[in-house]
């Protein structure tokens, strides 16, 4: 189906995708492909306003459409998307709130996966695409752009990941932490995972932590939106002073920025390992039950270790941690010395 080549110049479509911080981010690659090929479309993005600021900044998306969670605050982000005036509303999420957004979007064409609830509202149900022979899964990025591929985006490489950290935040970051008494180089940990099926210990976390201070000079840094005391703070407590910061109340963007001035990221598959790749930083990602074939960091170094069959994070010994970190940056110390020398 030519749909996309068919929308006239300057056509609008409306991208919906309500959540997560990860799921947004991994469409980036489809849109910047799609831009490349027609960079005369208008594209308008709706997202949870939590999530909007990993899209700000980024010059393939034209109009940031934000939902906020309350009642008022959805008839708003419906009123936004009205005016938008979508010829295309794409369907990236699924679920009924973001079917009966694409509805209300009012546009003549209406996308989005067959099988998903409620597809036969939309005009246009996409079959999901095979994996090439070999392949056992597409990577969500690849599932993504299939949904394109079949209305007629021609096939093209998909790119990294794309956001764009303000200066602004950096700099406020580095502060808070040179209050803390921390300095580059440091790690950020992603020590709290959404469930805790994706927990790795923290007896593990002190000891890999430990380790990567005395061997790389790297101190651990930690953030959380949530003021409730957590794991970061016996974490923290646990080594020398200087070697680890926790930053509370931090939001979006100050993770963005956090991780942005980082030199490594280690922790539990999630949104924030999904900004790491988006930043092109190495990356150790501990996987519990989410499939690594689907979600594993995009085009960035990184090292996957994948808890042991019907196992706990515990199955991941710190050993395995500390070895992908020592070949991570030897080969980040390697392409540093290759490029300096061209």
């Amino acid at each position: 189906m030519d749909l996309l080549a068919a929308l006239p110049p300057g056509a609008r479509v409306a991208l919906i995708r309500l959540r997560s911080l990860g799921d947004s981010l991994l469409t980036t690659p489809a849109l910047a492909a799609l831009k490349r090929w027609r960079g005369d479309l208008r594209l308008g993005f709706v997202v949870e306003s939590e999530w909007a600021p990993v899209l700000e900044g980024n010059p393939d998306i034209d109009t940031i459409i934000p939902l906020p969670a309350s009642l008022t605050g959805r008839w708003r982000g419906v009123a936004a998307l009205r005016r938008f005036d979508a010829e295309l509303a794409i369907n990236l999420h699924g679920g009924s709130t973001a079917t009966l957004l694409t509805l209300a979007s009012g546009a003549r064409w209406r996308v989005g996966f067959a099988g998903q609830p409620y597809a036969r509202l939309h005009r246009v149900a996409v079959p999901p695409t095979p994996p090439p022979p070999g392949r056992p899964r597409w990577h969500t990025v690849e599932h993504v752009a299939s949904l394109f591929h079949h209305i007629g985006l021609p096939p093209a490489s998909l790119g990294p990941l794309r956001i764009f950290p303000s200066a602004e935040s950096r700099a406020a970051i580095l502060r808070r932490l040179a209050a803390c008494g921390v300095r580059p180089p440091f790690a950020y940990i992603n020590a709290t995972p959404r469930s805790p099926d994706m927990q790795w210990p923290a007896e593990y976390y002190r000891e890999a932590l430990s380790w990567l201070g005395r061997e790389h000079g790297f101190a651990a840094v930690f953030a959380r939106a949530s003021r409730s005391p957590g794991v970061e703070e016996r974490l923290v407590a646990a080594l020398p002073p200087g070697r680890a910061a926790l930053l509370v109340g931090t939001d979006v963007r100050d993770l963005i920025a956090l991780e942005a001035e980082s030199t490594l990221v280690l922790g539990s598959d999630g949104g924030p390992i999904h900004i790491a790749a988006a930043l092109a930083k190495p990356v150790v990602v501990l996987f519990g039950p989410s499939d690594a074939v689907v979600w594993r960091p995009w085009q960035t170094p990184c090292r996957v270790l994948q808890a042991s069959l019907g196992a706990g994070l515990d199955s991941i010994a710190v050993p395995q941690v500390t070895n992908a970190i020592t070949a991570l940056l030897a080969a980040a110390r390697r392409e540093s010395a290759s490029t300096s020398c061209h």
